[in-house]
Formats: C-alpha cells, structure tokens, sequence
C-alpha cells in the first residue's frame, strides 16, 4: 500500500512538474530532471537487491548445511557409546 502512495505521490508530482515546466517554457529540462530522478531511483533499487539477493540465497543453504551437519555428527556420536 505505501509503495503504490509513493508511487502516485511520485506521478503527481512529475505531472505538476510539466504543468509548471510547460507554463515557463522549460518543459524539455523539467521532464528531463524527472527522468533522471527516476533512474536514480530504479538504479538506487537495483543496487540494494543485489546486496540483499546473495544473502537471502545464503542463509536457507547454510540452515540446511546445519542441520545435516548436525544429524549427522548426532547419529556418529550415538553409534560410538565409548568414546
């Protein structure tokens, strides 16, 4: 729901932006100025995925490495009562 308000919140005000540019003659700079913003963002988005892409596929691997560690280690240690 937040990232849809943000969203128009974002529209609306690139929309006032060429209303405002369009009254000044300075329509071309003000659309261009939204459009960097814009790719700013998408750039700005990307970059925290891939930081946070690694991770998300690291943590359930190194769980399941874990637990066959573990019931492992668990089932040898059970089979050796004398050490």
């Amino acid at each position: 729901m937040g990232n849809l308000r943000y969203f128009f919140l974002q529209l609306s005000t690139s929309l006032s932006a060429g209303f405002v540019g369009e009254q000044s003659c300075k329509l071309p700079e003000m659309l261009k100025k939204t459009s960097d913003y814009f790719e700013e963002d998408a750039r700005n988005r990307i970059k925290l995925i891939s930081k946070l892409l690694p991770v998300v596929f690291f943590i359930p691997i190194a769980i399941f490495v874990a637990c066959v560690i573990i019931s492992t280690a668990g089932k040898i240690m059970t089979g050796l009562p004398g050490l």
